[in-house]
């Protein structure tokens, strides 16, 4: 996995050159805040119950897997014009989601209620933007590398059925973890200039990660952008 971020940052670089063209210094550099709807669709691209994945006795009929996590992402973004068509954007953010206990694969007997744990996510991307001008405003599109911090805190336990059909619940612990996956990610945005140095625009974002199902989130953002 080193190796391989080592060689997504070789290939940025080694692309920069490319980007070199001489800007204006009035728009060389932005800082820009965004705010927008963060859908985590992981579980529905993940294989329903079927002949090569049994469903487990002890679920409940009535047990729904909570196919789509609903959060809220906060970002600001850092952007560089290399030319008035390409630039390179970061950005960093913060989302939180809060699962249901019973619908997350976790608490299939109910034990928890409606009691919930947390998931937060910090998704860090730079992309490579390349942007056209129309009479009202701009469309870009983006692609670049991303690395997500993920952690969370949750109670869990095995459930196992005994010869007389009897469920037991064994291994009752509490689990937190923290660890960082990367992949790639895909941008599409439009913004209008307001003032000299003031831009808004709406956001759409998504992004896959490496050893994953495809398409794992999607982020729907708002932004505002100031031009130094």
């Amino acid at each position: 996995m080193k190796n391989f971020i080592v060689l997504v940052l070789l290939n940025l670089i080694s692309i920069l050159p490319l980007f070199s063209q001489k800007t204006t210094d009035s728009s060389k550099f932005s800082l820009g805040f965004e705010s927008g709807l963060h859908l985590d669709l992981v579980q529905v691209l993940r294989p329903s119950y079927g002949p090569h994945n049994p469903r487990p006795s002890y679920f409940p009929d009535e047990f729904e897997l909570q196919k789509v996590l609903v959060g809220w992402n906060n970002r600001v973004r850092i952007n560089f014009a290399f030319n008035d068509k390409w630039s390179l954007l970061g950005r960093i953010g913060f989302t939180t989601f809060k699962r249901e206990y019973q619908k997350s694969n976790v608490d299939v007997l109910g034990g928890f209620g409606d009691k919930k744990y947390v998931e937060k996510y910090m998704p860090i991307d730079i992309m490579i933007v390349r942007k056209f001008n129309l009479k009202k405003g701009d469309l870009s599109f983006g692609f670049g590398p991303i690395i997500r911090m993920f952690s969370d805190s949750a109670v869990s336990y095995m459930v196992s059925e005994g010869p007389n059909g009897k469920l037991y619940v064994t291994q009752l612990q509490t689990n937190s973890r923290t660890f960082g996956d990367i992949g790639f990610s895909f941008n599409a945005s439009y913004s209008q200039q307001i003032k000299e140095a003031f831009h808004v625009g709406l956001n759409l974002n998504g992004y896959t990660l490496y050893g994953g199902y495809g398409l794992e989130s999607i982020i729907l953002s708002p932004f505002v952008t100031i031009n130094f």
